[in-house]
This record gives structure tokens, sequence and C-alpha cells, in this order.
């Protein structure tokens, strides 16, 4: 196997067990080139029919529509609006982007401890300049729930009004796949 690939898949799966776990089971019908080309369409890929395996266990998107699941309303709502960073984000900038409508003052913190805490949202930069991000696949998941909840036009207005040095754009991921806009 091409050891560099192999290094570009599982950090396109941000290093995540189970998600490496159910594309390595792939490979027994494809290269690893081609999971890698796949993964635009990474909820499809990550699939695996063990029985054996708790449903929750199957697919990374039973395993990220279980944890929605396990998240309070506030907490998906966050999960879905910090879907629009790429990259990471301060508090400030999360707090200007996704308060509002279903947050009063002192929720989005609160919300994004929580995540954090489940281990949905993790600390990406110093303890001078703390900034917090999104691992992909919980990004792209929270992208589609923000898709499907009619807020996108919303969220990336608020985006672009936040003082943000440059208005967000949509992207391809390193996989090729559309997960939504990238902070400026």
């Amino acid at each position: 196997m091409n050891r560099p690939t192999v290094d570009r898949l599982c950090a396109d799966l941000d290093g995540l067990p189970l998600a490496i776990e159910l594309a390595a089971s792939r490979l027994r019908t494809l290269s690893v080139e081609q999971a890698v080309e796949r993964l635009e369409e990474r909820f499809g890929l990550l699939t695996s029919g063990s029985r054996g395996a708790r449903p929750h266990q199957r697919t990374l998107r039973a395993a990220l529509d279980w944890s929605w699941e396990l998240c309070s309303p506030k907490e998906q709502l966050l999960w879905s609006r910090l879907s629009a960073f790429a990259g990471g984000f301060a508090l400030e900038a999360a707090e200007a982007v996704c308060a509002g409508e279903g947050f009063v003052d002192g929720d989005v913190p609160d919300a994004l401890d929580r995540l954090v805490a489940q281990s949905l949202v993790e600390h990406a930069g110093s303890e001078r300049l703390p900034r917090c991000r999104l691992l992909e696949s919980i990004r792209h998941y929270g992208w589609e729930r923000l898709t499907g909840s009619g807020e996108v036009d919303r969220v990336l207005r608020r985006h672009r009004g936040a003082g943000r040095a440059s208005p967000p754009r949509l992207v391809r991921s390193r996989s090729g796949g559309d997960p939504g806009p990238v902070a400026g």
C-alpha cells in the first residue's frame, strides 16, 4: 500500500477510529486511492454490514445521528450553525454567528462547552488564543443539518456581518465533497 495515501485517508477521516475502521473494511473491494476519492460521499462509503456491531457503530452517519440525538436542542442548533466555520473559530466569532434565534445571552458559551465535553468540538488554539474546531466529518454532518433547517442564508449573512476579514466561500473539502463555507 502507498503509505502517503493511507496517511491522507486517515487524515481526511480526522483520525476517528470508527471512520478508519469502516474505511478499512471497504479496502476488500477498493484500493486506498479509490477510498480517498470516494470520501466525497463519506456517509455512503463509511458503512459496514457487520451484524455484531450495535446500530450506532455500523456507519459513521449512524454514529453521528446517535450523537445528535444525545444533544439538547440548543447543542444541536449550535452544532449545525458552527458548521459554517472551517479551520476553526474563536468564541467571539461563534457568538456573533450562532447567537440569535434559539439562544439568549450566555447560551452559546455554555452549549459550546457541552459540545467540547462530548468531543464534538475540539480545542485547536493556544492558551493565549483559544480556538475551537469541528472535525471535518462532524462539520459535514452539521452542514447537512443546517442545510435541512433552512438557516443557511441567515447564518452566512451573520458570518459576513460579524466583521470577518473576508466572506465565507463554498469550497470542496480535501476529499472533494462540499462541506460548506470556509471561515474568512
